[in-house]
């Protein structure tokens, strides 16, 4: 069979003049190909321990805003007929499940330890041990309603009326009867 002879005109007409918008500047080159092994394999022997913690920062300098409102440990504040009593505490080295109990004042041993339970106690972080970084001040607020766990264990709430009670803060280290690892006590109270 014979081919087609050849169009007379072009299918197209040029274009009128340039355009309106600069055409886009090539790709620099095609991307490399991908690495064989990307990562290095894991290591045989385990790598060393962290350090216990982090490295303190500097020294902040004396400012006339520090506040020495902060207790040198605890600090008791009776409010009201003794059904909230909030106890503002200073803890310069804190641990996670460092707590606060409410004591009676006779429970105190010739040696300063408490070698019973207290009457009611708070975690440092009020719910629980603490999840995150453990507060070095703060308060725990004892009042109804109080967290589930004082309801385990010989704890009474509100405090009797007209005794005499001292707060305590305790680590929770160490086996769980007591005494507990005291680390500082506030000053003595009386109920309303």
């Amino acid at each position: 069979d014979p081919t087609r002879p050849p169009t007379r005109t072009p299918t197209r007409s040029p274009t009128p003049g340039p355009t309106d918008d600069p055409t886009p500047e090539p790709t620099p080159g095609p991307t490399p190909d991908p690495t064989v092994d990307p990562t290095r394999p894991p290591t045989r022997s385990p790598t060393r321990s962290p350090t216990p913690g982090p490295t303190p920062g500097p020294t902040p300098l004396p400012s006339a805003s520090v506040s020495t409102d902060l207790p040198d440990c605890l600090e008791t504040c009776v409010c009201g007929s003794g059904d909230r009593i909030e106890v503002f505490f200073n803890n310069p080295e804190p641990r996670p499940d460092d707590w606060i109990g409410i004591y009676e004042c006779d429970d105190r041993s010739e040696d300063g330890e408490y070698r019973t339970h207290p009457t009611i106690w708070l975690w440092n972080c009020y719910d629980a041990v603490c999840e995150d970084e453990p507060p070095t001040a703060g308060s725990v607020v004892f009042e109804e309603p109080l967290p589930f766990y004082t309801e385990l264990g010989p704890h009474t709430w509100p405090l009797p009326a007209n005794e005499c009670f001292v707060a305590v803060m305790n680590r929770n280290e160490g086996s769980s009867p007591p005494p507990y690892d005291k680390i500082c006590e506030g000053e003595e109270f009386i109920t309303p």
